[in-house]
């Protein structure tokens, strides 16, 4: 006959018994036969791990990188713990040897489970890859303890992605700076960013800086810089400006960036009526918005007036004496020199020293219709048709009596 099962030298019935008289008890298992307490630990801690999120480069990315020089690219991956119990981080990466793919810290706090955030990664190459195209996967894999391994985790999917390191011969220099237009200097308290442009590929931001200036020595080709300092008015859209360019080998090219802060926040345009179904005169209202510090000096406003798409006038609008952080409105009446003919009367704002960075979507406008001619010509019709029925009569009249003088002469002339 085969004796009952022993665990720590007792029968599994006696457990049971134990197990059993627990809650009445008080007593702790392990202390009582003898089970390791790690072991109950592990399993009373076993639960499920997963990330969800973004691995922070679009598929099938293309990074440039120089030949012969150890770089790097840094991106943002956004994660979030989709399991039932605390997670940390660990990056795992397939391609060829040279290419990295890390957590760009050095320390990242775990994530409680449904925490949500950005974590920085960064992508190094080394000086000997081979010039050409090289493909790189990688995967953040969840892991219940800081250390190397995942430990009793049942479940734990990862967030993977791919990309494309690109190694060229070639290279080029770009220094991209920001320039306040107002004041013309540095403008400050923004971020720099410069992106590598690829036809069928998303832009890849290559640096950003808070540094008055970005500088960096990259593969030829085509590239985004841009600048965004955040509003003064926390509810207000950051400044932002950019602009394309293409490098070539061997460049050395400084990028400027202007920058305004100052908006059109609203143009608007009323039209008085003269009477006679035309336009007497138009009231124009801006409201300008600068999400910056407060210009200190005189701002003088021009409107451009256009006619069905062509230019009529560029006028002095107004001007302020300074202009500070927030809205302020100005207006002003506008009529042409020679009216409001018919046609498309369209209304743009600008500085005196160039364009407002950011105005409304589409120039103010309204339309003229061809009945303001109509009405003049039917009153000159009203002046006119009068005289000419009289004119029609006094004719008629005069005609009439010589017709009836030259017959009354015909019937007295003597007949023979």
């Amino acid at each position: 006959m085969v004796g009952s099962p022993k665990v720590g030298g007792l029968p599994a019935s006696v457990l049971v018994l134990f197990a059993l008289l627990l809650p009445v008890s008080g007593v702790v298992l392990p202390a009582v036969v003898g089970l390791p307490a790690a072991a109950v630990a592990a399993q009373s801690e076993r639960g499920t791990l997963g990330l969800g999120g973004s691995p922070g480069l679009p598929a099938d990315a293309i990074l440039p990188f120089r030949a012969g020089v150890s770089d790097e690219v840094l991106f943002d991956a956004m994660v979030q713990n989709l399991g039932d119990r605390r997670a940390w981080l660990r990056v795992e990466s397939d391609g060829p040897v040279g290419v990295e793919v890390a957590l760009a810290d050095a320390f990242v706090p775990a994530f409680e489970p449904g925490e949500q955030r950005r974590v920085a990664l960064v992508v190094r190459v080394g000086p000997n890859l081979p010039v050409g195209d090289h493909a790189v996967r990688f995967s953040l894999i969840p892991s219940a303890t800081s250390g190397p391994t995942a430990g009793g985790a049942t479940y734990a999917p990862g967030l993977g992605g791919r990309f494309v390191v690109r190694v060229g011969g070639a290279e080029a220099r770009v220094r991209v700076v920001s320039r306040d237009l107002l004041e013309d200097a540095v403008m400050p308290g923004g971020k720099l960013a410069l992106y590598a442009l690829a036809p069928g590929s998303p832009p890849v931001l290559l640096e950003r800086t808070g540094a008055d200036a970005l500088e960096r020595t990259v593969v030829p080709g085509v590239f985004r810089a841009s600048f965004e300092r955040p509003a003064l008015d926390p509810a207000a859209p950051p400044v932002r400006t950019a602009v394309e360019f293409l490098l070539q080998d061997g460049a050395d090219e400084t990028v400027i960036l202007g920058v305004v802060g100052i908006s059109v926040f609203t143009l608007d345009v009323d039209t008085a009526p003269d009477g006679r179904g035309g336009v007497e005169h138009a009231d124009v209202r801006i409201a300008l918005r600068n999400r910056l510090e407060a210009v200190r000096r005189p701002l003088t406003l021009e409107l451009e007036v256009r006619r069905d798409g062509d230019l009529v006038e560029v006028l002095e609008l107004s001007t302020l004496l300074e202009l500070p952080s927030g809205v302020t409105t100005t207006s002003s009446r506008y009529r042409p020199a020679g009216g409001f003919v018919p046609g498309e009367w369209a209304f743009d704002v600008r500085l005196a020293s160039g364009w407002i960075a950011v105005g409304p979507d589409a120039p103010a406008s309204f339309v003229v219709a061809s009945r303001a001619v109509e009405g003049w010509v039917d009153g000159w019709l009203r002046l006119v048709l009068p005289l000419a029925v009289l004119c029609v009569a006094l004719v008629t009249f005069w005609w009439a009596r010589d017709r009836a003088e030259h017959s009354a002469r015909q019937r007295a002339a003597p007949t023979s």
